[in-house]
């Protein structure tokens, strides 16, 4: 069973196959690919609180956000010490979270997609939404042509109760769904 931690050093080995996968999965919806992509392999390995720990805590504390950037939670899914998904759950909506990112992202590591993580982990991100941060509604996200993704979030709305709002067309071209799931059941 999947539980929500912050992240932790006692992770460090499991994030770091984590990123591997993400990468060479190349995975055109995950947002934070380029993130990943970009990671320094040596800071990863012999500067993990540094370069990933202390700037999530920041980040959750808003301390040192750039422009634009609003204080957000970054949390764990782990099962048996395993990194299984990455949580994000912004703390305010700004003019681009409205559209693209909502109030909660996730992603779940390529080799262990299909088996109910994000679907498991989104569950304890809205609970944690609600108790930590008062939020009684979360705008989540997808791209219209994630069929995972899209799945779960209806599944979730289906669940919990809320709305499918007006989609945001994209420079690109593609429609960015947006869906309102109330945090408590």
């Amino acid at each position: 069973m999947v539980e929500l931690v912050y992240p932790s050093e006692q992770y460090k080995d499991s994030f770091i196959r984590a990123v591997k996968e993400f990468v060479a999965f190349k995975d055109t919806f995950f947002g934070q690919l380029k993130r990943f992509s970009s990671f320094d392999d040596n800071r990863l390995e012999n500067d993990f609180y540094e370069y990933i720990i202390r700037p999530t805590e920041d980040e959750r504390n808003g301390i040192g956000l750039a422009e634009g950037q609003v204080a957000h939670t970054v949390l764990w899914g782990v099962e048996n010490g395993e990194f299984i998904s990455r949580i994000d759950i912004r703390h305010e909506l700004n003019d681009t979270l409205q559209n693209f990112g909502g109030h909660i992202a996730y992603a779940v590591r390529p080799t262990r997609r299909g088996h109910g993580y994000a679907k498991e982990s989104v569950r304890l991100a809205l609970a944690y939404a609600r108790e930590k941060l008062n939020i009684s509604t979360a705008l989540m996200t997808a791209d219209y042509r994630n069929e995972a993704s899209v799945k779960t979030i209806v599944g979730l709305l289906k669940e919990y109760g809320g709305t499918l709002d007006v989609p945001y067309l994209k420079d690109d071209g593609s429609v960015n769904l947006r869906f309102w799931i109330k945090t408590k059941k």
